[in-house]
């Protein structure tokens, strides 16, 4: 039983990606503590993070370490389906990239960000919405082409596989 776990959690040592991965996580973090908030009737402002403070941190912890690990691991099994060369560390590198990249529309429209009906409902720019669309389309490539490149996959494989994994992470944060 141990092995099995040790061969579906198979990864080459590599200090650089690894060291990569923790730096995505740490700046998705970092931003998330800024920038995103929990709304909740009945708290000054509705806002979760001006009520309780620097302790933010803590759920913003929980969400990007959640995005990063839950969705690395579910791109990992997503990929094992096709038998690709098995590597947890690399699919960990390539959600803790796509979370950060994700972390990074809270940075572009900071009193919404990337949900829509919230842009619409507080008047947001005209260009709200298509600089979302554009974003989005640019982080769920850069995925597909990491997945690709790392796993050996064909390409509409790996852009469905990174289509699901930036959606969980979009579906993590609202």
């Amino acid at each position: 039983m141990a092995s099995s776990w040790r061969n579906a959690l198979a990864h080459e040592k590599n200090n650089k990606l690894l060291a990569a991965s923790a730096c995505f996580l740490i700046l998705a973090i970092a931003i998330y503590f800024s920038f995103f908030d929990i709304l909740i009737p009945g708290l000054p402002d509705g806002s979760y993070r001006l009520a309780i403070g620097d302790l933010f941190l803590v759920p913003a912890i929980i969400l990007a370490v959640g995005q990063s690990f839950i969705l690395g691991f579910a791109l990992h099994a997503s990929t094992a389906l096709f038998n690709a060369k098995k590597d947890f560390l690399k699919a960990i590198f390539i959600s803790s990239l796509l979370t950060f990249l994700f972390s990074l529309t809270y940075v572009i429209f900071p009193f919404f960000g990337p949900f829509y009906y919230i842009v619409f409902a507080v008047g947001g720019p005209w260009y709200a919405l298509p600089v979302e669309i554009l974003w989005s389309a640019v982080t769920v490539s850069i995925g597909a082409l990491l997945i690709r490149k790392f796993y050996g996959l064909d390409l509409k494989i790996s852009y469905a596989i990174s289509l699901l994994v930036v959606a969980g992470i979009v579906v993590a944060a609202s």
